[in-house]
């Protein structure tokens, strides 16, 4: 979501306030489907098990989603 043009992770910034149970993540270098990639089902599954997003963890956006083959950096 990172390098989506037409969603930009600015258009989201209020979900919060609208979905106190929400979560925004971006994925830095990716545009807007992103939740089958890298570890990203993992945090969906934890979510889905869990029913809250209090204590969930998605540090490894950071580093454990690769970039799309036609993009070389964020």
């Amino acid at each position: 979501m990172g390098a989506d043009p037409r969603i930009p992770p600015a258009n989201v910034a209020d979900a919060p306030r609208e979905l106190p149970n929400s979560m925004t993540v971006v994925l830095p270098g990716h545009t807007h489907t992103v939740g089958h990639l890298g570890c990203m089902p993992s945090i969906v599954e934890s979510f889905i098990e869990a029913g809250a997003v209090q204590g969930l963890d998605n540090s490894c956006v950071a580093t454990g989603v690769p970039l799309p083959p036609f993009r070389t950096s964020p």
